[in-house]
């Protein structure tokens, strides 16, 4: 098995001039080959080996989607190094938190993002010239990426992925949506996640050409989609809702859209997407520790459905008694395999927890019907699913109870508008007390990135407690539900 860089070496060698990278910016458009990227890569290899990296060595990356990034994930990588993309989105103090806890060489940040750090720092946007470096031989079993992912205790979870979490779905991807090298992929998901970085390997494998925007946008996604070229879309399906909810336009199919491949579509909605734009859809579900686990195809195509397990995995249900199940409700576990993340960054006894005998515990009910598919039914933990982000309700609830007068606060996820997940924050004043909503509010946009703030603050006398004495989020979902409409999770 190849390693990231070797991959995509392999992809520029063999096409040099093909499409890569296409950005879509406000003055057009700009298409680096292959071949370009890979001389690219290849002087940041150099500007990187002299600022300290070394196999084994750590770079944070503070920076949204763009060219760039793609070439230090490749040229971090070609050296041995590992790289750590961190969301541009996060507050000042979230990203100092995350760079203490990383321990990297050097950041890598835009020149006009502040960030106070005792690590050497280098701007983004340089002429970084040419050079020939040799890469360093990597095994596909060594660190490739960190990705920091919400979990339920308040602490940082760095997922060590080696490459071959990677390039070991790669191909069977490319193969389950009947990628080729004439396919543009439109890419809107943050390269610091799991599905951004996962999606962009598959093009490399296929050597397909990656149309690459800094966010998703409703407003402009038909526009980009158009002006790009674009074949094949990775959504998350609060996206699907989004685009549904819109007024129609004409430019809604002026595309060359064959497939929408992702995880959270309703039926209902993946119905609706399909009709009005005349794109099918392909489901999937995967993780940031265990990479793609299933998928479907084009021609099996089963909204509601999770997909068939890829070659290299091997899952089971297991019920809350701890009994495998064949049909029925259960929590999905995952076996080891080349895909599985290495553990959770300094911290041995959140990686032990994470496993059940060697199985990884995702931590999502699943069911299987007498039919044999998979459907997602929801999270077994406290985490709060939100425009493609695990959002820890404990990094909310700590803001909120920091600020005078809040005795006690709880988060929890409700039905969105067009779909997805919004937040429900409730707090109970001390006795006597009196709290104002809207300075709480003030206090999390202060502290909290953008996608983990209340959507809805609502003050009550008492947050309803379990026989522990634990606040009884099961109640509270039970009763937002009912207003809402519908099951949050």
């Amino acid at each position: 098995m190849l390693n990231v860089p070797e991959l995509f070496a392999a992809t520029a060698r063999r096409s040099p001039c093909r499409p890569f990278l296409v950005e879509l910016t406000g003055s057009g458009r700009e298409v680096i080959t292959y071949g370009q990227a890979w001389r690219r890569v290849s002087a940041l290899m150099t500007v990187l080996t002299g600022h300290g990296v070394r196999p084994g060595t750590r770079v944070v990356v503070v920076l949204p989607n763009q060219a760039e990034l793609v070439h230090l994930w490749l040229a971090v990588l070609a050296l041995g190094a590992t790289l750590v993309p961190l969301d541009p989105r996060l507050t000042e103090a979230e990203l100092r938190a995350l760079v203490r806890h990383a321990d990297p060489v050097l950041l890598v940040r835009p020149p006009g993002r502040a960030l106070r750090t005792d690590r050497p720092v280098l701007h983004s946007g340089q002429d970084w010239g040419e050079a020939t470096p040799v890469p360093s031989r990597v095994d596909t079993a060594s660190p490739a990426v960190v990705l920091y992912t919400s979990g339920s205790t308040g602490r940082p979870k760095g997922c060590l992925l080696p490459h071959s979490s990677f390039v070991a779905p790669a191909a069977h991807m490319a193969d389950r949506l009947r990628l080729t090298e004439d396919d543009v992929l439109l890419h809107v998901l943050p390269l610091h996640h799991m599905a951004g970085l996962s999606f962009l390997t598959t093009a490399v494998t296929a050597g397909a050409s990656v149309a690459l925007v800094p966010r998703f946008s409703g407003t402009r996604f038909w526009a980009q989609a158009e002006a790009s070229g674009a074949t094949v879309f990775r959504h998350l399906g609060e996206m699907l809702a989004v685009l549904c909810a819109r007024p129609r336009a004409d430019a809604e199919r002026n595309h060359r859209l064959r497939l929408a491949y992702g995880a959270g579509a309703t039926p209902a909605v993946a119905g609706e997407f399909t009709s009005r734009f005349g794109v099918p859809t392909v489901e999937g579900y995967g993780m940031s520790e265990t990479n793609t686990v299933f998928c479907g195809t084009p021609e099996d195509s089963r909204p509601g459905t999770l997909g068939d397990p890829l070659p290299h995995i091997r899952f089971r249900l297991v019920d809350a008694g701890g009994e495998v199940r064949g049909r029925g409700v259960g929590e999905l576990q995952v076996g080891r395999n080349p895909a599985l993340f290495g553990g959770y960054l300094g911290a041995p006894e959140l990686t032990a927890a994470a496993f059940d005998d060697g199985w990884y515990r995702t931590g999502d009910l699943v069911a299987r019907g007498a039919d044999g598919a998979l459907r997602f039914v929801r999270r077994i933990t406290d985490s709060i699913r939100r425009r493609g982000e695990n959002i820890d309700p404990a990094e909310i609830e700590q803001v909120a109870e920091s600020f005078p007068g809040v005795r006690r606060a709880a988060a929890v996820g409700v039905p969105a508008e067009v779909g997805g997940v919004d937040i429900m924050l409730y707090l109970e004043p001390v006795p006597g007390e009196s709290v104002s909503t809207a300075a709480v509010l003030t206090l999390c946009i202060e502290r909290l990135a953008t996608f983990k703030l209340p959507r809805y603050l609502e003050l009550v006398d008492r947050l309803p407690l379990t026989a522990t004495q634990k606040i009884d989020k099961v109640a509270l979902r039970r009763s937002s539900a009912a207003r809402f409409g519908a099951v949050a999770r």
